[in-house]
């Protein structure tokens, strides 16, 4: 994906618009080779090419702001690519992580929701947070987090295991 279809991107995810339906007629018009010339040709008006592309689809005023920009600065013919990578930037935001939490016991609902505000602090860049919960009894006490390859070790058998390891390097 080129940088400056991804910067084109970042700015339509920041509007916080839904620009799929907005775009999409146009998306499948820039496909066409003598539209493409009429785009390309340094001659042609900007005013004639967003006539052409308000008959496509009415544009609305951030599409119409958006394409004025694109001619503007000549990026008209990368809007299949700057859709393609809002559209990831869209996937990514909305994605849903999932945090295994381990518990020495089943806890109930109000130490879930202590155990949940702090694992949203632990994983502030994830926007959606899916919790799962197992027990195990070797632990101890306390909790640990386990997100991909991410964990988070708030157990005291954590804690001892830490000590032990600390004493055993202070040994050496």
């Amino acid at each position: 994906m080129s940088q400056a279809a991804n910067i084109y991107a970042q700015a339509l995810l920041q509007t916080g618009h839904a620009w799929e339906d907005r775009v999409n007629s146009h998306l499948v018009a820039l496909g066409n080779p003598k539209l493409q010339e009429f785009i390309k040709d340094p001659f042609t008006p900007k005013d004639k090419l967003l006539d052409i592309l308000n008959t496509i689809q009415p544009l609305q005023k951030e599409t119409r702001a958006l394409f004025d920009i694109l001619l503007k600065n000549k990026k008209l013919l990368l809007l299949p690519k700057i859709m393609q990578a809002y559209q990831h930037m869209i996937q990514t935001k909305n994605a849903i992580h999932s945090i295994t939490v381990t518990t020495t016991k089943k806890v109930d609902a109000h130490i879930q929701k202590g155990i949940e505000a702090f694992a949203k602090k632990q994983f502030p860049k994830q926007q959606k947070l899916a919790f799962s919960y197992q027990t195990n009894s070797k632990l101890i006490a306390g909790f640990t987090l386990k997100q991909n390859d991410i964990f988070v070790d708030c157990s005291i058998l954590g804690q001892l295991q830490q000590l032990h390891e600390t004493l055993l390097e202070h040994d050496t």
